[in-house]
């Protein structure tokens, strides 16, 4: 009994020290946490959270291969390696809504001073082009065209002109089939 106890021992410590040192895990985590705090993650709340997630998990896989338990230190080193991802992907989303507000508020400013120089353009930047309409009738008997009121008489579409139809199949007039 004592025998199969040592056994089964010796086998349970030599499969715990087999397990390989994540070293290519712990260097990818380390350089994308990195690459998150130079994207920005300090200034997004959110994406900073993340980033402390991982720093934190790095620390305690990196106490974790010291104390030898290198298989727990791996998986703790996933999780790291996934808040680490998630806090480069919202620095990079901030700072792509930044830039892209920046962007707008230029092409703002560039309509803006684009209708400034058109003569007879008292529109401001926020206004809409105004549609392109068919004349229609209004109750003062008037016609609207394009926004513009025109005096004058309503004036009504022509009928629809109908024209005679004979069927394919049908008897032609004055003639036998």
């Amino acid at each position: 009994m004592l025998r199969t106890t040592v056994l089964v021992l010796g086998v349970t410590l030599a499969a715990c020290a087999s397990y390989p040192t994540p070293t290519a895990r712990m260097n990818e985590t380390v350089m994308t946490a990195k690459a998150a705090q130079e994207a920005g993650a300090q200034t997004n709340p959110r994406a900073q959270l993340h980033l402390r997630l991982a720093n934190d998990q790095i620390e305690r896989a990196k106490r974790l291969i010291a104390d030898g338990d290198t298989k727990r230190a791996d998986y703790v080193l996933v999780r790291a390696k996934a808040d680490a991802d998630l806090a480069l992907a919202e620095a990079r989303e901030a700072s792509a809504q930044r830039q892209a507000l920046a962007a707008k508020q230029r092409v703002d400013a560039l309509v803006a001073s684009m209708q400034e120089n058109v003569p007879g353009s008292n529109t401001s930047p926020n206004d809409k082009p105004l549609p392109a309409t068919f004349p229609t009738s209004t109750p003062a008997g008037t016609t609207t065209t394009t926004g513009t009121n025109v005096q004058g008489p309503v004036q009504q579409p022509p009928p629809p002109q109908t024209l005679p139809f004979q069927p394919p199949n049908g008897p032609q007039p004055g003639g036998k089939r």
